[in-house]
C-alpha cells in the first residue's frame, strides 16, 4: 500500500474519531488544537490505527509524542517498515 493510501486512511480515521467534529482531517491539523483530541482519545485513536493497518503495538511514549495527522502517517508508515 502506498504512502498516499495510507494518509488518506489515516485522515479518514482521525476525522471519525476526532472528538471536535471536526471536517476533513489535514495533514497539517494539529491532534490536541483544532481536532480536539486528548491523551485518552489518542490512545483510542492509536487502537484504532493498529487495528485498521494491522501493525504491531508501538510504545506508549512514541504515540504521545504526536502532534499532527502528519506525525499520525509518518508513525504508521515507519511502524508497517519496522514489522516487515
Amino acid at each position: 500500500m502506498g504512502d498516499e493510501n495510507t494518509a488518506e486512511r489515516v485522515c479518514e480515521i482521525v476525522r471519525r474519531l476526532s472528538p471536535s467534529g471536526h471536517g476533513p482531517a489535514k495533514l497539517s491539523d494539529a491532534l490536541f488544537g483544532e481536532l480536539g483530541y486528548d491523551s485518552l482519545s489518542l490512545f483510542e485513536l492509536w487502537m484504532t490505527i493498529e487495528a485498521e493497518f494491522d501493525t504491531d503495538p508501538r510504545g506508549q511514549q512514541e504515540v504521545f509524542d504526536v502532534i499532527d495527522v502528519q506525525d499520525v502517517v509518518d508513525l504508521v508508515i515507519a511502524t508497517r517498515l519496522a514489522s516487515e
